[in-house]
């Protein structure tokens, strides 16, 4: 993943001392590469994904294999989705997408946010030393990766 950026690309730390990083993550294959890739590189690590679901058309499309791809992360946290150009017909959110999970994992911990700003606040809340904080997704959630570096001073 060496020098491409935002594709397991390592942001800093929390002031609480999990590591941070940013993964451009969109679809279900996405995410699992992810978070293989996390596991590869700290196999006895506390991973923290928070997600950032991308377009409603897509969430919706990919609902059970997302539900798949995320059930088996240690805690999860889901960002509303990023509707980028369309709009919302409220026929999907993350919640829906979260019930999905729990139909695969009903005793996994998520955490529905209310903004990337929360969903950082969130984050940095429940990782500790050792743990590592995996933002996912194709909108905004980039922001909020930054947003819990910053948080160090």
């Amino acid at each position: 993943f060496s020098g491409v950026k935002r594709r397991f690309e390592f942001k800093g730390q929390t002031f609480k001392g999990a590591l941070v990083y940013d993964d451009y993550a969109h679809n279900p294959q996405k995410v699992t590469a992810a978070l293989a890739g996390a596991r590869q590189k700290y196999p006895s690590a506390r991973i923290v994904v928070i997600f950032q679901p991308h377009l409603f058309s897509r969430t919706k499309f990919f609902l059970k294999d997302f539900a798949k791809a995320l059930a088996e992360v240690d805690c999860l946290i889901l960002a509303p989705i990023y509707a980028s150009r369309e709009k919302d017909d409220g026929s999907i959110n993350s919640k829906k997408l979260a019930e999905e999970i729990l139909k695969e994992n009903p005793k996994k911990e998520i955490l529905l946010a209310d903004s990337v700003s929360d969903a950082s606040k969130k984050a940095v809340e429940k990782g500790g030393v050792g743990d590592i904080l995996l933002f996912m997704g194709a909108g905004d959630i980039t922001k909020a990766s930054d947003e819990a570096v910053l948080k160090i001073n």
